[in-house]
């Protein structure tokens, strides 16, 4: 691994703090429409504080949330949920081949590191999804976003952000 596995605690609070519940519910309701069945096995890789994780495990999804943020993790936990909550690198899921039915990886949490990291990362997805298993990224691209959406500013706790 090349590129180191970094951030600043910061990002969970002035970003993830801040999200919508009603996006959290559309997102939930498009991966439970498109997961395997309930009752199956989800990875929520880069699951944070749980909010993809712990409603799914609501729906009756059997979901292991892995996260690198002991933090984020022991909030997710603190919820009471059926979920599982697992401190790992996504680029070394501790998880058996084939182990889960699903991966999800959203909110942008793929592609930061170098190419042969993300590649370790893809690996890693491939690996611990069952055969004809499904995994799910929610990847942002730059360029349609300033095509389509513009640029925009916003001002969170004090910080300017672009």
């Amino acid at each position: 691994m090349t590129t180191p596995n970094v951030y600043t605690r910061c990002w969970f609070t002035t970003f993830l703090g801040r999200i919508d519940a009603a996006v959290v519910e559309r997102e939930v309701a498009f991966l439970s429409s498109v997961l395997p069945g309930a009752g199956s096995r989800v990875l929520d890789l880069c699951c944070g504080p749980g909010r993809h994780a712990i409603p799914l495990a609501e729906f009756g999804f059997r979901v292991t949330g892995l996260d690198r943020d002991a933090a984020a993790l022991r909030d997710a936990a603190s919820h009471g949920t059926t979920a599982t909550f697992v401190r790992a690198d996504m680029r070394r899921i501790p998880l058996a081949t084939g182990g889960v039915d699903a991966v999800i990886c959203m909110w942008q949490s793929f592609g930061h590191f170098d190419v042969a990291g993300n590649k370790a990362v893809l690996a890693e997805m491939a690996r611990a999804v069952r055969p004809n298993g499904c995994v799910i990224l929610d990847v942002y691209h730059r360029e349609f976003h300033t095509a389509h959406l513009g640029e925009r500013t916003l001002d969170r706790s004090g910080d300017h952000i672009r």
